[in-house]
């Protein structure tokens, strides 16, 4: 979804207004991009590191998550300084001077406890989590399960300690369960914001050993060999790095790096819209219609051809900005939440580059504009991908219209409609086709051209 800096802003992106010219800046990203390069290069070392002797699924999932999850938290905190930032709701002056309730601490350790106890109750009831109920994702449930426990205590003592306003929205569910007054709205932020990541968890970290076998089906030399077969040796890893990251989102949700939760979607037909690009919904609206099983792009392309070259350059470009965008979000990649605007990488150009590039890459995947028996059943076949790809475009006008009240999320839109690769491009083709005008004659810069 649509969440330092390289880039050091004026305050929520203000416009710095003179007589000629109004300019604004690109707000400052809730990511980091040192933070992502940091992820990145973890995954790689331990991707090597892996390669040295065989481990278990259990043990792929815990290396290919933990390390890049340390080094960015490490980058995040050290050199970003994410831990002091207002928007954390905390002040490290309190640590000394502030006051400890044990009986508000104790309220938010049972608010988390209950909600975790109703979720590990829903995994062991509904059928559609009965892969992860044994094997290595039973072992990894446990070990996390285990951590929480333990550690959630510590966690809610100190972030209660140093919180401006320590009745936050883990404080409002506690009371809610105690039947005491509390803010409802808060209340339902926390069980849904749970309830998210309860949602995603299992799905993503239970793919992950799957794609790295996927991913060292065949070595670099043997995909090398063909640009076809390397085609899809890249793409593996970029799935694989996808989940790695969208995982490490899902499991950090702390105050402490910023990544909290700050709040959730309201509308039902943004947590419709969403959920249907899921499983166990996505076989029936997407997989269930069936459009790709005729046809793929290398069965009516020749992948030798210079057009399958092409076509082959086009999907490795278009994944690639695509995987880029959601690697964007560091350490906050979640759906249906506020966590901050992202407005680096991908999201400095356009917004919604990664709902755009994926639905891009189906088509250039699927082809379904290639006849295949007749006219009509590519008609069909580009119907229904064309369905496909008005849920995302409902899912992008869902998420600007939960983000429309958020000053950041105002003046990034501001700034991608003054600024993005659209508004980029349209100046280019207007000064290309317009004549010289008496500005450029006088050396008067445009404020196009000044930026």
């Amino acid at each position: 979804m649509s969440l330092t800096n390289s880039i050091r802003a004026r305050p929520s992106g203000q416009a710095t207004e003179s007589p000629t010219t109004t300019i604004f800046a690109c707000p400052q990203s809730a990511s980091s991009p040192p933070t992502v390069i940091a992820g990145l290069l973890a995954v790689a070392w331990a991707w090597w590191l892996s390669g040295w002797w065989a481990i278990s699924p259990l043990q792929t999932v815990a290396l290919l998550v933990g390390v890049p999850m340390l080094a960015m938290i490490v980058v995040d905190i050290a050199f970003v300084r994410v831990h002091r930032r207002t928007t954390t709701g905390l002040d490290f002056s309190r640590f000394r001077r502030g006051e400890t309730s044990l009986s508000r601490i104790a309220v938010k350790v049972l608010a988390f406890y209950a909600v975790w106890a109703g979720i590990a109750l829903l995994y062991w009831l509904l059928k559609e989590y009965a892969p992860y109920r044994s094997g290595h994702m039973l072992r990894l449930a446990a070990g996390i399960a285990t951590l929480a426990v333990l550690l959630t205590p510590l966690y809610v003592a100190v972030v209660d300690r140093l919180q401006t306003d320590p009745h936050d929205e883990v404080w409002h569910f506690g009371q809610w369960l105690l039947g005491r007054p509390h803010d409802a709205d808060k209340a339902r932020t926390h069980l849904l914001a749970s309830g998210l990541r309860a949602f995603f968890l299992p799905f993503l970290l239970g793919s992950i050993s799957k794609l790295y076998l996927a991913s060292e089906a065949i070595s670099f030399s043997e995909a090398s060999q063909s640009t076809h077969r390397m085609l899809y040796y890249y793409l593996d890893k970029l799935w694989l790095l996808d989940s790695i990251f969208a995982s490490i989102g899902y499991l950090l949700a702390s105050r402490l790096l910023d990544t909290h939760y700050r709040g959730v979607y309201r509308r039902a037909g943004s947590w419709f819209v969403t959920g249907i690009c899921y499983p166990p919904y996505n076989t029936v609206f997407f997989t269930g219609t069936g459009f790709y099983q005729v046809r793929y792009w290398d069965s009516v392309i020749a992948v030798d051809s210079f057009v399958g070259l092409v076509w082959m350059a086009l999907i490795a470009v278009v994944c690639t900005i695509y995987i880029g965008a959601n690697l964007s979000f560091g350490l906050r990649f979640s759906n249906l939440s506020k966590r901050g605007i992202v407005t680096t990488g991908p999201y400095a150009l356009m917004k919604h580059p990664a709902y755009f590039f994926k639905n891009v890459s189906w088509w250039l995947m699927y082809v379904p504009f290639a006849v295949v028996g007749s006219p009509f059943e590519a008609l069909r076949a580009c119907l229904l991908l064309a369905m496909g790809s008005g849920i995302y475009y409902l899912r992008a006008r869902c998420e600007e219209i939960e983000l429309a009240d958020d000053p950041q999320y105002q003046a990034y839109c501001r700034y991608i409609e003054r600024h993005g690769l659209v508004a980029r491009l349209r100046s280019a083709m207007t000064v290309t086709s317009s004549p010289s005008s008496g500005n450029r004659a006088s050396g008067v810069q445009t404020e196009e051209e000044r930026t």
